[in-house]
């Protein structure tokens, strides 16, 4: 299958080792891509991991959510005193990873990102900075689940509820490429 000028340019980014944020509106076929992304670091034989902030979105790309990844507590606001010390096998693994993909980002909260930058440092690994970081969805889409206590006691940290205002996101200098041509075949 011939890819767009914008998939082309995702991928070559990609292999470069940037941390990118992949978007798009449905059908653009941002997870085809993704799966060639995977396909890609396979290859190169890169330590790949797929996660999601929720179950089904986790399902969906044969990958885990972030907070069994991280041992992330799904309840409240994240901060630093809330990350958990983690076993030495899943330091190791977290360790090890080159390369964390994120999809459905529309739905993660930006304490939900810095907790699992705090974790890493917490347990002694590289910091997220140290990793690729691939995000990918559509920030029009669904937004994070948050009821009007937990956006009140966000919005005190953050200056917004997406995964853009984490204190981390900066330090991670993400290129962002918008798939904009429909792909999706009737």
């Amino acid at each position: 299958m011939k890819l767009s000028n914008k998939q082309q340019e995702f991928l070559d980014l990609a292999r470069s080792g940037a941390n990118v944020f992949l978007t798009g509106k449905a059908g653009t076929g941002k997870s085809f891509i993704l799966r060639e992304a995977i396909a890609m670091f396979n290859q190169q034989r890169k330590k790949v991991v797929a996660l999601a902030p929720t179950g089904v979105a986790a399902t969906n790309i044969n990958g885990q959510t972030i907070h069994s990844m991280f041992s992330i507590n799904p309840f409240g606001i994240a901060a630093y005193e809330d990350c958990n010390f983690l076993r030495k096998e899943k330091r190791r693994l977290l360790e090890s990873i080159d390369v964390i993909i994120i999809d459905e980002i529309s739905m993660l909260r930006p304490d939900v990102l810095d907790a699992m930058n705090w974790t890493l440092i917490k347990n002694g690994c590289s910091p997220l900075k140290s990793k690729q970081v691939i995000f990918c969805g559509d920030l029009k889409q669904l937004p994070p689940p948050l009821d009007d206590n937990s956006r009140s006691i966000l919005l005190r940290t953050y200056d917004g509820e997406d995964f853009t205002y984490a204190k981390v996101y900066e330090q991670l200098e993400v290129k962002e490429i918008e798939l904009d041509e429909v792909l999706r075949q009737s």
